[in-house]
């Protein structure tokens, strides 16, 4: 389930397609693809951003600003090279197979009429993310602009939980608008922005700006916390884990150091109802923490019934987005009242929906990324100049773990999240074989 393509490819290959010759020359200073690299850059920016929700929450009015980004990036994509970068590697090629399972299955869908809309915007706007990305990111310097712009939407994530955030009457924090308004999306979305703030922290030249990293990263983990999310807890200690014994020895005593008092900080001002909520997860839990046991419960339910679909239609599923109204209609011709629920796994929706094919184009993705990251960790790992490349890999390497872990309790099977981060893994590994054919043809 990895790439059938190297991140060092073979001599030959190399010099064609990274060596400072003609063609890269081309790809390098093309306006057409350099106006396309920033339109990928704010269109990058708006979806973590959410900022084409918040202005469509304050004003009422949809801005349509991603299909006015999205234009302009795929005719870069198309007449730059863009196809050829991105299709190089098998993870991208991966994201296409399960896009064309989807298709496939939408025939066989228990309503297909539904379906329709779940397989045509996965194409239309969750997938578009990877070929911004991946498609037109040449450039060492353009992958840290790419990087930055998702840092700087995680920051632009926490004002809006500040000025759009509610509490509810389980003192859980939520959004008052958009994708990710449910507490447990929410948490889940800052798990996978949060390591970009720490890449900032690590790297940014300006001592200030490392400090404000931290503190943002603090305030993010409350909020983590403050969604009185279980998975999105776990994922966060998951991460902190992680980071912690991933980093060098000088970078794990700044991670624990720091990373420890923010934790302290965050547990210690998050409401007491929303962090006992988080740690409630047996029957044993306290009689005001029903809801958390009954959530438990039907989760395990949901689970069930999506991995027995999985095997009762395993190659094309129930239907692409189908997984609650099938449950709910086959409990109801059982005489039963049905959950009527999503699954609450991203993995088993990917399978008891799409099929099996799916699941396994799904995961050879996730798996092709991840390697296709520690791939290029290896090679930059302790070589001069590339210090930054290397904590930019590892806070990816953050980022996609968390998140795996949080959307196992979740529903993000068709989110853009995990597209993306494949288009960051390649734009890293394109730009860092760039630079190194420069270092090799200047010896």
């Amino acid at each position: 389930m990895h790439s059938s393509v190297s991140p060092i490819q073979s001599a030959n290959e190399t010099r064609a397609d990274f060596a400072p010759n003609r063609m890269q020359a081309r790809e390098l200073h093309n306006p057409l693809r350099i106006a396309a690299f920033y339109c990928g850059v704010a269109f990058v920016f708006v979806r973590f951003s959410m900022l084409h929700q918040i202005v469509s929450h304050v004003t009422g009015v949809d801005s349509y600003i991603l299909y006015i980004l999205g234009l302009p990036i795929m005719f870069g994509v198309l007449t730059t090279g863009g196809l050829r970068r991105t299709l190089r590697y098998g993870a991208a090629r991966y994201w296409l197979l399960f896009g064309a399972w989807m298709v496939v299955a939408l025939p066989f869908s228990s309503w297909r009429g539904g379906s329709i809309g779940i397989v045509g915007s996965f194409w239309r706007t969750e997938l578009l993310i990877l070929f911004a990305i991946a498609g037109l990111v040449v450039t060492r310097r353009e992958c840290q602009v790419m990087l930055s712009a998702v840092a700087v939407a995680a920051v632009t994530n926490l004002f809006a939980a500040k000025l759009f955030g509610h509490v509810d009457d389980g003192m859980r924090l939520s959004l008052s608008f958009g994708t990710v308004s449910n507490s447990s999306d929410f948490a889940a979305h800052l798990i996978f922005v949060l390591p970009f703030l720490l890449y900032i922290a690590l790297t940014a030249q300006s001592r200030v700006v490392r400090i404000l990293a931290f503190v943002a990263i603090g305030v993010g983990m409350y909020f983590v916390l403050a969604t009185g999310s279980r998975g999105g807890a776990f994922a966060l200690a998951v991460e902190i884990a992680c980071a912690t014994f991933t980093a060098t020895r000088r970078r794990r005593i700044i991670i624990l150091s720091t990373g420890l008092i923010l934790l302290l900080v965050a547990v210690c001002t998050v409401p007491e109802r929303a962090y006992r909520r988080t740690l409630a997860f047996s029957d044993d839990s306290s009689a005001d923490f029903g809801e958390a046991t009954e959530s438990k419960e039907s989760r395990e339910y949901l689970l069930r019934q999506s991995i027995y679909y999985t095997f009762e239609h395993p190659l094309v599923g129930v239907g692409p987005g189908q997984f609650s109204n099938y449950e709910g209609m086959q409990s109801r011709a059982e005489g039963k009242h049905g959950n009527w629920h999503e699954t609450h796994n991203s993995f088993t929706k990917a399978s008891s929906e799409c099929g099996i094919p799916a699941l396994i184009f799904y995961l050879a993705a996730i798996v092709s990324t991840f390697r296709l990251l520690g791939t290029v960790h290896k090679q930059v790992r302790g070589v001069s100049g590339l210090e930054k490349v290397a904590t930019a890999v590892s806070s990816m390497r953050l980022s996609i773990i968390g998140f795996c872990t949080a959307i196992f309790f979740l529903n993000f099977t068709y989110a853009f999240y995990l597209p993306a981060m494949t288009g960051l893994a390649i734009a890293v590994c394109n730009a860092t074989e760039q630079r190194r054919q420069v270092v090799n043809s200047e010896v």
